[in-house]
Formats: C-alpha cells, structure tokens, sequence
C-alpha cells in the first residue's frame, strides 16, 4: 500500500492518534473534519478557476491572469471578496431562514465526504448504503435554495427558488437510474464495495450509463 494511502487509512481506522492525547478521539475527529473541509475547498478553487478560464477561452477573453502567477490565486481573493462583504438582509425577510439557507445548500457538500473511500477501507464511515446517502444528502442542498427563496419575502426569489427545485427533481431521475446500473453490478450500495469490485472500470462496462449521470449531474450544477 502507498505511504499516502497507508497514513488516510491509519487516519480514518484512528490507528494514528497517539495513546497519550488527552481526548484523542475527538481530536482525531476534529482534525479528520479539518482535512476533509480543506480538502474540498482547495477542490473547489480549482475548479472555478478552470470553470473562469475555460469560459474565457469561449469567450475570446484571457480570464484570470492577475492574481498570483497565471491567476492561480484569483479563487483565493474571490473568497476574501465574498467573505469581507456586508450582510444585507431585507426588511420583510424571515431573517432565521435567510441565515439558515446558505448553512442547509453548503453542508451536503460536506457531509457526502464522510462515505466517499480514499483508499481500500480508508473512509469515515463505511455504510452499506452509502450511495442513498450520497443520493439523499446532495438532495438536501435544493432545500437550502428554496429556504433561500422563501425567507427573502420576495416573489421572484421564490419563483426562481420553485424553478429549481424542479429542474434539480427532473435531473434526479435520470441520475438515480444511471446509478442503479453501478449497483446492479458491484451487488452493493456500499461505495468502497463498489470501488473494490472495479477489476474492469464500469465507465467500460456501461458507457452509455457515464455519458446519462454526467449529462444529469452537469444539469443539476
């Protein structure tokens, strides 16, 4: 097993918390959290900067080329931006669901982590339906939009809100069966099982069942 895989599977199965940390359970926990929270943002710097680059290129203009070298740094002052702004609730609005909104789109994003294997058995939890849960918790962000287009108190926030909820259902279905054909295969709902039982990669066993989840999930972004 490699050195980076042996350290995340140490990690997870907390084989690698020293018997001498007072509370080393939940400091274990504490610090997986941290891992996995820097983990997805840096995932997601990255992919806004070559989602801007990209559209750019489309676009005959050059992107971000300003910040740090090659604009690399470019998602890092948008965090800044967006983390420095001022907070304007409207007056009509139901204040503790416009807080809440945000909280209940961002979360999912992270709590699907807790399933995903990074290695054989190297996961922090290892469900034998993981991949309900993947479907139910990536649902829970359609939530969070439409708490956001209903504590605005405002009519058009809400129509668009409805709007994509129901573009996100309607994706769903065709997601959902695209992944059923995954399940039929491994003969498990467990991701790593899943992971496991690819001695052949199902993206060769089931081309068609590729191309329909990522048209479906570039439709639900």
């Amino acid at each position: 097993m490699a050195t980076v895989e042996l350290y995340i599977y140490n990690l997870v199965n907390f084989q690698s918390v020293p018997p001498d940390w007072p509370g080393g359970f939940w400091w274990h926990w504490l610090f997986f959290t941290v891992v996995i929270i820097g983990f997805v943002l840096t995932i997601v710097m990255g992919v806004i900067y070559i989602e801007r680059r990209g559209m750019a290129r489309m676009q005959s203009r050059l992107g971000p080329n300003r910040t740090g070298p090659f604009g690399l740094l470019q998602p890092v002052a948008d965090a800044i931006k967006v983390l420095l702004k001022e907070n304007i609730v409207p007056d009509a609005a139901d204040k503790l669901i416009h807080w809440l909104a945000p909280v209940v789109a961002f979360a999912p994003a992270l709590m699907i982590f807790a399933v995903v294997p990074f290695g054989n058995g190297a996961l922090l939890a290892d469900l034998n339906v993981g991949i309900l849960y993947v479907v139910a918790i990536s649902s829970v962000s359609t939530v969070g939009i439409f708490m956001a287009g209903w504590g605005s108190s405002n009519k058009y926030s809400l129509l668009g809100a409805m709007r994509n909820v129901a573009a996100v259902v309607s994706y769903e279905i065709p997601l959902v069966l695209a992944i059923v054909g995954v399940v039929l295969i491994s003969g498990s709902l467990s991701l790593n099982q899943m992971v496991v039982a690819q001695d052949v990669p199902f993206i060769l066993l089931q081309p068609l069942g590729f191309l329909l989840f990522f048209a479906a999930g570039c439709a639900e972004i």
